[in-house]
């Protein structure tokens, strides 16, 4: 099911895969999905996990849903297309959301890792 079809009726499991982001999405805008507490099975619907946890609008949040990962493609790259980009040496600035363990195990060369004094500059810009 792709993102044009999600409706209240979507399944969490078809919600999570036609936004790969929807889980980050939902904690950091209504705090849902992100702990024990506020967690949903891949089974419920979107409306069934919206009314337990009090959110009104179901519609409000597909749209947000869907401008989050409108959002996301933007600033996403996929693997090949980075690779044909540096092969080309077309100037890349490449943050490394990874956490430092896995930056330090594999990185790409001139990548910075996002530490929280970075993501405070981004954010300042």
């Amino acid at each position: 099911m792709g993102a044009d079809h999600i409706t209240k009726d979507s399944t969490m499991q078809e919600v999570l895969e036609a936004f790969p982001g929807a889980q980050r999405t939902l904690f950091s805008r209504y705090h849902v999905g992100g702990c024990s507490h506020c967690g949903f099975d891949p089974a419920e619907t979107l409306e069934q996990v919206s009314r337990r946890n009090n959110i009104l609008d179901g519609q409000e949040v597909i749209s947000y849903l869907r401008q989050s990962h409108e959002r996301d493609e933007k600033v996403q790259i996929l693997p090949e297309e980075l690779a044909r980009a540096l092969k080309s040496g077309q100037k890349i600035e490449l943050l490394d959301v990874r956490t430092p363990e896995e930056y330090e195990i594999a990185r790409i060369e001139g990548a910075r890792l996002v530490t929280e004094d970075l993501a405070k500059e981004i954010l300042e810009e």
